[in-house]
């Protein structure tokens, strides 16, 4: 049985929606092209950029990228353009954040220093869902751990009112959405983030980080360029807290 009980859902894998894509579609194909290309296994394993394909579960792990970024991707084997993609936000599809942090380890990198995130729409340069496993900026976890727990959400309900500008690399900082879960396993995060946060439509304007937390568990982050806080404002992209770019 696999880990995501792909075998007791219809449609396996789920049908592609317009949102995520077409097997073709598109201009920003490189990492969907090595998938379609390298993930059958059958191809030995010279040259080939998925470091560990999970057959069963449907994603892969590879380098950080076409443009040659740091730390390590995980990228599903379906049909996934992005985070505007409506299939990941349901729970029959499989759980790519619990399943990244799942390769924090060596030679990935460790749980102490390592958090995952993903771009939006505009600000990534591939269209096939990847969510980047990569070295946070150390500054911005102190600043988060040395938050009182009333400035950060812990129900998802209240996820969109606690914002935080947090800072990054020893500038300022962004404009965040922060919320603090006990695990990445019992929930599907880009699930909350749909239902508690922004509408379906404003889905791929969204950037999301995991970073993990001094006292366990997860702060998990969102933004948008709509954001704003004083003299601060949100992001699109994940880069301002991970080492990714």
């Amino acid at each position: 049985m696999s880990e995501n009980h792909w075998e007791n859902q219809p449609g396996t894998p789920p049908d592609v929606t317009p949102e995520c894509g077409q097997e073709s579609d598109g201009e920003r194909l490189y990492l969907w092209r090595q998938i379609v290309h390298w993930r059958s296994g059958t191809g030995g394993s010279q040259c080939n950029p998925l470091i560990e394909l999970d057959k069963q579960n449907h994603w892969a792990v590879m380098n950080g990228g076409a443009t040659g970024a740091s730390g390590w991707l995980l990228v599903p084997t379906d049909r996934k353009k992005g985070i505007e993609c409506r299939d990941i936000w349901t729970h029959r599809d499989p759980n790519y954040w619990n399943a990244a942090w799942g390769y924090v380890r060596s030679p990935y990198g460790s749980p102490t220093t390592t958090g995952l995130g993903i771009n939006s729409k505009d600000k990534r340069t591939q269209d096939q869902l990847h969510i980047h496993i990569a070295t946070f900026q150390s500054d911005a976890k102190t600043y988060l751990d040395a938050r009182l727990p009333s400035e950060i959400a812990t129900t998802p309900g209240d996820w969109a009112k606690k914002l935080l500008t947090v800072p990054s690399d020893s500038k300022p900082g962004q404009v965040y959405r922060v919320l603090h879960v006990k695990d990445l396993a019992t929930d599907n995060l880009f699930n909350l983030l749909q239902s508690n946060v922004v509408p379906s439509d404003q889905m791929g304007n969204q950037t999301m980080i995991v970073i993990p937390a001094k006292s366990g568990g997860f702060y998990v982050l969102n933004s948008d360029i709509s954001l704003s806080q004083g003299a601060a404002f949100g992001t699109g992209t994940c880069n301002h807290l991970l080492k990714c770019s």
